[in-house]
């Protein structure tokens, strides 16, 4: 996007949004041996406050450590963060959206479609759709062209 023209839209400028959505809790001890996940995963780059739950679970076996071993030998090792959008080999991103404190799943309608958000009269939730334009139309007003199954809309969205 940045090659685009939208300056503000690299991996970089990315990370505190990546961080805002989620909360990260780290694998056990043999996962992250197994994973080599020291070896590029940066802690910093990952969220302690977010709604949805990331970690790794304890399922992970022979497979997974030969899969990074063949990358690192033919010399696919680099140790960047995939967060920052330049990692060149393999690697495992978080996988599990347990919440492992509450043992329950964690995903986006459960973090973000609460009670108190589901009875606000401005939010109308749309399913089975897909924005595919939005047309800026003043600081306070867009344009949604949407698509469903059934039909294709524009909604005026203000805020």
């Amino acid at each position: 996007m940045e090659k685009l023209g939208n300056q503000s839209w690299t991996h970089e400028a990315m990370v505190p949004y990546y961080k805002k959505f989620h909360t990260f809790h780290p694998a056990s001890k043999k996962i992250n041996d197994q994973l080599g996940l020291d070896s590029y995963m940066d802690l910093e780059n990952q969220g302690t406050h977010g709604p949805v739950s990331a970690t790794y679970a304890d399922v992970y076996g022979p497979f997974n450590e030969a899969w990074m071993a063949a990358f690192k030998g033919v010399g696919f090792d680099d140790n960047t963060d995939p967060v920052l959008g330049r990692k060149l080999g393999a690697f495992m991103p978080p996988t599990n959206s347990i919440d492992p404190e509450e043992n329950k799943r964690s995903y986006s309608a459960s973090a973000y479609y609460s009670k108190e958000n589901e009875s606000r009269p401005n939010l109308d939730l749309l399913t089975e759709t897909q924005v595919t334009k939005v047309i800026w139309m003043a600081q306070k007003e867009a344009w949604l062209q949407t698509r469903s199954r059934s039909a294709v809309k524009t909604i005026v969205s203000r805020k």
